[in-house]
């Protein structure tokens, strides 16, 4: 939230910093590296938007009553690591239960939450953030399963971004010593 209030003045306050020498360089790589985030930012609405989809259209098929309701959940609560897909489906299957007119369909409302996640997890997600913040599938996941393995759910959140960030680093300095 700060970055998206602040973010314009953190980066003049940074840039004012830079020697003249550097100031070139040094704002080119804040450029990409504000716009890759951008892209990231862009790419989790999009993989969100997708899961609701998903959600919505299963439990449509279905006639589920508050499908569309039930999808936004599942799209907003999706971008949370681990415990995101988790909550989403959660009002689904307590209308499934709670419901006399959907309660033979929880299994189907169980699978429905399911698919959407795994196709989320190896379609949706290595492809289109991979796609947006151009980096390859693998290195997105791989990123992913770094970040969660040495700082846990935070290390999820921020894994993409710091692989982005890295990467925009190595490419510049790629460029400076071989051009």
């Amino acid at each position: 939230v700060i970055f998206l209030r602040d973010g314009n003045e953190i980066r003049r306050r940074l840039l004012s910093m830079v020697p003249n020498r550097y100031f070139e360089t040094f704002y080119s790589i804040s450029f990409r590296i504000v716009e890759e985030m951008g892209g990231y930012v862009a790419a989790k609405i999009i993989e969100a938007f997708m899961v609701a989809t998903l959600v919505s259209v299963g439990c449509f098929a279905l006639k589920i009553p508050y499908a569309i309701l039930l999808g936004v959940f599942a799209g907003l609560t999706n971008p949370i690591p681990y415990i995101g897909p988790i909550i989403g489906a959660i009002p689904g299957l307590l209308l499934a239960v709670l419901e006399p007119a959907v309660h033979n369909h929880l299994m189907m409302i169980g699978v429905i939450y399911m698919v959407a996640n795994v196709v989320d997890m190896f379609i949706i997600f290595p492809m289109v953030v991979a796609k947006i913040v151009n980096l390859h599938p693998v290195i997105v996941v791989m990123a992913v399963v770094f970040g969660s393995q040495v700082f846990g759910v935070l290390g999820m959140i921020v894994a993409v971004p710091i692989a982005s960030i890295l990467k925009i680093l190595i490419q510049e300095a790629y460029s400076r010593i071989y051009s």
